[in-house]
């Protein structure tokens, strides 16, 4: 909801908060305060060194920088008649027209080619995962974050 999201794998998360409920989270040696502050302290050190702000920037692109973004994806091209070019992931299809390496994709292509595909924000593949290349959102966190958006709408 503040434009931050956990960067964290599910067992990690999982053996966190484990350890958490059980207290054993904070060594007691040089810190000074009671349990209940150390562990607050150490909670609030947990989450920002495992979260990250999410980034909704979209941009333009040459299409040589878009097309190899797009193949570290695992995304394949594929010349038709005229001046057609589809673009497939998996079962997702997005179609451009044919580009040559040194032309630019407007912000609202590279958007538009970035949903067809499920490669944007929606999807736990924000801004900062796309254009420059860190890693992507893991599906159980960009699941329960799309449903707790839509809790908190009530």
């Amino acid at each position: 909801q503040n434009g931050y999201v956990l960067n964290a794998d599910e067992q990690s998360l999982f053996d966190y908060v484990l350890s958490l409920a059980g207290h054993g989270t904070s060594p007691e040696v040089g810190i000074h305060g009671a349990a209940s502050d150390r562990e607050t302290v150490h909670a609030a050190e947990w989450i920002a060194e495992h979260t990250r702000k999410l980034n909704k920037e979209q941009r333009a692109l040459k299409w040589n920088a878009l097309e190899q973004i797009l193949r570290g994806y695992g995304c394949t091209f594929e010349q038709r008649k005229g001046n057609s070019l589809v673009i497939r992931r998996g079962n997702l299809v997005s179609f451009t027209g044919r580009r040559n390496s040194g032309d630019e994709m407007d912000a609202a292509g590279v958007a538009r080619i970035r949903a067809d595909l499920e490669l944007d924000e929606a999807h736990g593949v924000d801004s900062t995962c796309f254009y420059y290349n860190a890693s992507v959102v893991p599906a159980f966190i960009n699941k329960y974050r799309q449903l707790l958006r839509r809790l908190a709408a009530y």
